[in-house]
């Protein structure tokens, strides 16, 4: 019988996110956290969760992201929860 070789590859892959702030982000009271916390556009928390922005939407609905009502009628997305979910669906 012929003896088979095996290669196992392992591939590690490093991500860096950075978050160019454009005054897009405030400092607010988020009334869930009870604290003042940064609170972000939902396009940079889809950025920062690696989701596309239906999902950042649909979390804010099931009341997974905390938010509050920005002057423009966009929510502004608590930065505490973003990072609480993270670190859920990481397993943290």
């Amino acid at each position: 019988m012929k003896k088979r070789k095996r290669t196992e590859i392992k591939v590690e892959i490093e991500q860096l996110l950075v978050i160019r702030q454009r005054r897009s982000s405030i400092l607010a009271w988020c009334e869930s956290c009870h604290e003042q916390v940064t609170m972000i556009r939902p396009e940079e928390a889809a950025a920062m969760a690696s989701l596309d922005l239906r999902a950042i939407y649909r979390s804010v609905e099931a009341g997974r992201l905390h938010f509050i009502d920005a002057t423009d009628g966009f929510p502004l997305i608590c930065l505490n929860s973003i990072e609480q979910e993270l670190a859920k669906r990481e397993g943290l």
